[in-house]
């Protein structure tokens, strides 16, 4: 079983904790901060749940005294707290919390977050070694002009993307070959998407990105800064406080990429639009067009069967005449009965050809249109396509070739 400490001053809070989690943990209880630091260099759990407001060290204290002797985060911290404002979650997040609960809370949503914090950590315990390999690789590689050259790369191949999912890892190829661990979070009328450089973004970084996603351009708190667009933020997480020439050229640099990223997420997002918009108006044109057959076939059915009626009609009284002794005005008024219903069969093929040619004109009509979203379409992807594969006669070749953050030697256009 995981091992879960609970450092709360609260006895009720206790009991609760420690009675909804009996089934699936071994718990560990500390009633203050000085016995929680104990408990966690004794036991060393997989999971914490710590309160915030508590007498001697309150919780985000005990927090990053416990990030002191974990620096890499490898156990969890969960902060429990009455208080529910932005600025409490901040000094969590900037204590080192992974996740911020406000009591009172329920079994199951307690359950859930340890499960999904648990999962959390080992799928980022397994990306971060893989991630850490590829970081280092990159950093021996830069040289000289390597920032701008990576952004510029950047610039030029976030053309080529067809998902989010694909520019996330173009924006995390520049970000790791700088030797910044970041988180992504692109917002459009379609979804929210949050990525990261390294596995999973936790539930408070989640949080805190979109509380602070409103609050400017560019927000600083500690070693992190997040720059915001109007559908793409990115939170940097470890800025070189200790070099400001190099936290000056990030602030430069970023936002360059941010905007040509914030183009490409609206391109992206249009192009859902419009192929959302097109499956529909495809759909609508399928159901009238259905309604549009069935309508034609029923008003063929029904003139033949009105031309039936007319041939049978027709049949007998050219069999029932002779035999009827009729004089002259009686065979008159069966010859006009005869003539009448020729007319009203005539009628009704007319009035059918009437139907058939509106409907023509409405089917036409409904095609044109499909075709014209076809051709936008056809249009727009074309575009991008020459977009990425026509060379610009104004960009100057780059001088190393074989270096790849300067572009792979091809030539970048900016716009």
């Amino acid at each position: 079983m995981k091992t879960v400490l609970v450092i709360e001053d609260d006895k009720f809070s206790q009991k609760f904790i420690a009675k909804a989690l009996a089934s699936n943990y071994d718990i560990t209880l500390a009633g203050n901060g000085t016995d929680g630091l104990q408990a966690f260099l004794d036991a060393r759990p997989d999971i914490i749940l710590l309160d915030v407001e508590m007498p001697g060290l309150n919780g985000y204290e005990v927090c990053d005294r416990i990030r002191q002797d974990d620096p890499h985060h490898t156990v969890p911290i969960v902060f429990l707290s009455g208080r529910s404002s932005v600025r409490e979650r901040m000094l969590g997040y900037e204590a080192g919390g992974d996740d911020y609960m406000v009591k009172p809370f329920e079994q199951d949503e307690l359950l859930a977050k340890l499960s999904v914090l648990l999962k959390h950590q080992s799928n980022r315990q397994k990306l971060e070694v893989r991630a850490d390999e590829a970081e280092q690789t990159a950093l021996v590689a830069m040289a000289g002009n390597a920032e701008l050259g990576a952004v510029l790369s950047f610039a030029e191949r976030s053309f080529s993307v067809r998902a989010m999912t694909e520019l996330a890892e173009e924006f995390f190829r520049v970000t790791r070959r700088l030797g910044l661990n970041c988180s992504l979070y692109i917002n459009t009328a379609y979804r929210e998407s949050f990525f990261s450089a390294r596995g999973e973004v936790a539930p408070l970084e989640e949080q805190l990105m979109r509380l602070l996603k409103p609050q400017g351009r560019i927000v600083d708190f500690g070693a992190r800064t997040q720059i915001n667009y109007e559908k793409i933020a990115l939170l940097i997480k470890n800025m070189p406080l200790d070099d400001m020439e190099k936290y000056g050229r990030y602030k430069d640099l970023f936002p360059f990429m941010l905007e040509s990223a914030e183009a490409k997420v609206t391109n992206m997002e249009a192009e859902e639009a419009m192929f959302r918009q097109t499956k529909n108006i495809l759909g609508l044109y399928s159901d009238i067009e259905k309604s549009m057959t069935e309508l034609a076939h029923n008003l063929e059915q029904h003139t033949l069967d009105g031309q039936q009626i007319l041939i049978a009609l027709r049949e007998e009284l050219d069999a029932r005449i002779p035999t009827l002794g009729l004089d002259d005005d009686q065979e008159s008024y069966f010859i006009k009965r005869i003539d009448d219903a020729v007319e009203q069969a005539v009628n009704a093929g007319d009035s059918r050809g009437d139907v058939k040619t509106t409907a023509d004109n409405v089917l036409t009509s409904l095609r044109r249109l499909i075709n014209h979203q076809k051709q936008i379409i056809d249009t727009l992807i074309l575009g991008r396509s020459r977009e990425t594969t026509e060379p610009s006669p104004q960009a100057p070749p780059t001088s190393e070739p074989n270096d790849e953050l300067d572009g792979g030697g091809m030539d970048i256009e900016l716009f």
